[in-house]
């Protein structure tokens, strides 16, 4: 569609033209708005689609494209021009940091990352998973250019917090981030309430 954007290098273009069985017709694409000089043309085509094969297939960027119309050979006419964006490559996601490997209970970290995509990023996310195995997803803030961070602060559980993170790009490409984690120390102490006149039963685990 006009103005979409794809990772698909396999591109497929479809048109839609109301002639009859006398009609072929011209696939011109091109990196300028005017078609000048087209990078493909495929010309005498009997259907209204067209896949590129692999010795046609375009670069990352903008691309723009029209059909023209043949009617027994003879020029007829020609759609308006159209564009899409092809971006297939993954983006790229380093600097995972947290501001500190350890800290206590209700205490927060602070985890970054540098997020960088050809085209452009969608969303990026931290993913977590706490001590206990459940894993959750955070959406990160974009702070400054190419940067991203998160201020996480459910540390109730004590033991090692694994992070990695997961970064989408407008055409769909995911990448994700070599895994980082940090210790969460403290007293846990789980306390159980029995009846009247009981002695009251904790169990402490101490976190070194």
């Amino acid at each position: 569609g006009n103005g979409s954007i794809t990772n698909d290098n396999t591109t497929y273009f479809e048109w839609d033209y109301p002639g009859g069985s006398s009609m072929t017709f011209r696939l011109l694409i091109d990196d300028n708005p005017d078609i000048s000089s087209p990078e493909r043309n495929i010309s005498d085509m009997q259907f209204e689609n067209y896949t590129l094969n692999l010795s046609e297939s375009l670069n990352d960027g903008i691309w723009y494209w029209k059909v023209k119309a043949y009617e027994n050979g003879i020029y007829n006419s020609e759609t308006g021009i159209w564009n899409f964006t092809l971006d297939t490559i993954v983006p790229n996601v380093t600097n995972l940091d947290v501001d500190a490997s350890s800290i206590n209970k209700t205490q927060s970290v602070n985890i970054t990352s540098t997020v960088i995509d050809n085209i452009e990023v969608d969303t990026v996310f931290m993913q977590i998973t706490n001590p206990t195995g459940n894993t959750t997803n955070y959406a990160m803030v974009n702070y400054a250019v190419n940067d991203y961070n998160y201020l996480f602060n459910d540390t109730s559980v004590v033991g090692t917090y694994n992070i990695t993170i997961i970064a989408n790009d407008t055409a769909g490409n995911i990448n994700n981030s070599e895994k980082t984690s940090f210790e969460v120390l403290g007293l846990s102490v789980d306390i159980t309430n029995p009846p009247d006149n009981e002695i009251y039963m904790v169990n402490v685990t101490f976190i070194t």
